[in-house]
């Protein structure tokens, strides 16, 4: 007969509190009943153990499974397992052997009948973070998602409290963390994962350690006397308690098991999320409303053919401070509410889901989140006229035939392509911008808009015996209401563009670039200087004249042009919080562009 004395535990525990008076008697025959319900159980032996004034009762079974390396198969091997629940310091201990018995737990603690719930994420804040030096932190986006920033990452070094990026972390949220605790009168590793309530140590040589570990854990909880902590790390940011303020969600994705760090999913959730990656595809509604539904339309695949089988809309809502979906199913195909139910099914499971809104919320990692815009006005701004040009307009009318970009700078041409080439006629006597002209005979600009551009233009020149290389961003507004706010989405894109060509601020790489670019015979709009007039020229001999400059000598800057920011409403912190996140993007991508030694400059709208 299996008793405790025969395990060699790994400690692992998720951390409850009684909400009703039950007993730890009815607490283990609640969990006994859904297991069996669940896995089709067939109990073995009970235990009983005592430590200081811990009581723990430990039940131990087996069920029949499909090997993983066999999921569909209808081969079974007996899988041993064992549960045990324990009271300690007036806080309840669940132990779990494996991930498909603490998944079960999971569900039961967050179900409104179960008489105990998780420890909440402020309390496990204040008693576990608060204060602590932070290992690895599990970080996860809240931003939009973007190709030049890390959905998500993870973070290793001795204190990350100093190493987080006040401007460039702000945007992510974290749930699991590793740190150091005092225990047992040593400084140990421990883990947190404070969506599920669940701390892990390491494996221990008994389980008597385990049970001195349980209580020593639950000691720390008693002292914390209840205090709560909503941000320990300031730098990051941390869940909404009103989920009142989101709205207009308009991106969703369902998370990668693999990559999701922090987090281990038993066998059920893994084959849920196999089984939705490999027979659903699913979209949000073009349509974005200012409320916090999910819409989706999804599309089920079998035999290579995709069908639509109707809408699924979840709406997020807080239950006892966890998040819970409230799914339903809209405009259901003939014959495929079976199937709309299958996917469903994953808004069970908060979370697998990651969620983007126009308000600037987002859900991931079990929690809603708001970013906590900390950051300094943005210094690089540079304000022109646009009066003459169609702020709508990025280039010029492409023909029915022929090379519309050769229209730029012609008379007439109102397009933004053509307010570069004429701004760079005129000048700037602003000092960051005195680089930017076309009078000189070193002067040269080159259009390379086109599939794998490094920019929309390059412009080059030498002054005062350094050389000047300037990668132009153009992008249309996306209002040219003279009343237009400012608006975080009308910078994302080109911002996105500049960041992703910056290995492009190195003369080695952007000479290599443009030669495998541009043929000898290339019909690239470029200009030069020739005689005191500004002459159209052959693209090669722009890449000529910055090869044969000296490396040392060239001074990098990136220019975005983008209209849509009003200089009034910039200074005036229209609609403040897209204030602080545009001045959050462009101070990040400033520094970014000046690791590399390039200098950022926006060019708006005065």
């Amino acid at each position: 007969m299996l008793t405790t004395d025969d395990i060699v535990p790994y400690c692992g525990v998720v951390l409850a509190r009684e909400d009703a008076p039950a007993g730890l008697i009815l607490l283990v025959q609640k969990l006994k009943k859904r297991i069996s319900q669940e896995l089709r159980a067939e109990w073995l032996s009970h235990d009983f153990d005592d430590v200081n004034d811990a009581r723990f009762v430990t039940s131990f079974f087996y069920h029949l499974r499909p090997p993983h390396w066999a999921p569909n198969s209808e081969i079974r091997e007996t899988n041993y397992a064992y549960f045990s629940v324990g009271v300690s310091n007036g806080y309840l201990v669940f132990h779990c052997s494996d991930n498909d018995v603490k998944e079960i737990l999971l569900d039961l603690l967050e179900a409104d009948s179960f008489p105990a719930s998780k420890i909440s994420r402020e309390v496990l804040n204040y008693a576990f973070i608060e204060g602590r030096d932070v290992k690895t932190l599990w970080l996860h986006g809240i931003h939009n998602r973007t190709s030049v920033k890390a959905d998500s990452k993870a973070l290793t070094g001795s204190n990350l409290r100093m190493a987080l990026d006040p401007s460039g972390d702000q945007s992510y949220s974290y749930n699991s963390l590793r740190g150091n605790v005092e225990l047992l009168q040593r400084d140990r590793t421990f883990g947190v994962n404070l969506t599920e309530s669940y701390l892990w140590l390491y494996r221990m040589n008994s389980w008597r350690e385990f049970l001195i570990a349980c209580d020593a854990i639950t000691e720390i909880l008693r002292k914390a006397n209840g205090k709560t902590s909503s941000a320990p790390l300031e730098t990051v940011s941390h869940p909404l308690s009103d989920l009142g303020v989101m709205g207009g969600a308009f991106d969703f994705s369902i998370v990668d098991p693999d990559t999701f760090g922090g987090t281990t999913f038993g066998a059920a959730r893994i084959s849920l999320l196999d089984k939705i990656a490999l027979e659903y595809e699913f979209e949000p509604l073009h349509q974005v409303l200012p409320d916090r539904l999910i819409r989706l339309r999804v599309h089920h695949k079998q035999n290579g053919l995709r069908s639509y089988i109707g809408e699924v809309h979840a709406e997020p809502t807080l239950a006892r401070g966890q998040l819970r979906f409230d799914a339903t199913k809209v405009d259901i195909q003939r014959g495929q509410s079976g199937k709309l139910d299958e996917f469903a099914r994953v808004f069970s499971h908060p979370p697998l889901v990651r969620v983007w809104y126009n308000s600037g919320h987002a859900i991931t990692g079990g929690g809603c989140y708001e970013v906590s815009y900390k950051t300094s006005p943005f210094l690089g701004m540079y304000w022109s006229d646009f009066s003459q040009f169609d702020v709508l307009k990025e280039k010029p009318d492409r023909p029915a035939n022929g090379a519309f970009l050769s229209n730029i700078g012609v008379a007439g041409e109102d397009s933004l392509f053509s307010w570069v080439y004429h701004a760079l006629i005129r000048g700037t006597k602003a000092k960051r911008l005195s680089h930017l002209r076309m009078n000189t005979s070193t002067d040269w600009l080159m259009c390379d808009d086109g599939s794998g551009e490094i920019s929309d233009f390059l412009h080059a020149t030498t002054l005062d015996s350094h050389h000047h290389l300037t990668l132009i961003h153009v992008k249309a507004a996306n209002s040219n209401k003279p009343s237009r706010l400012i608006s975080v989405s009308a910078h994302d894109v080109v911002i996105n563009q500049a960041i992703k060509n910056i290995s492009s601020l190195n003369k080695a790489n952007v000479v290599s670039a443009l030669n495998a670019r541009i043929p000898a015979n290339s019909n690239k709009p470029t200009w030069s200087v020739q005689n005191g007039v500004i002459a159209s020229t052959q693209a090669s001999s722009f890449v000529n004249e910055i090869s044969a400059w000296n490396a040392g000598r060239i001074n990098f800057h990136v220019v975005i042009v983008q209209p849509h920011t009003l200089r009034s409403a910039f200074r005036n912190r229209g609609n403040t919080k897209q204030h602080s996140q545009l001045c959050t993007l462009l101070n990040s991508a400033s520094h970014q562009i000046a690791g590399l030694g390039g200098t950022l400059t926006v060019v708006a709208a005065r």
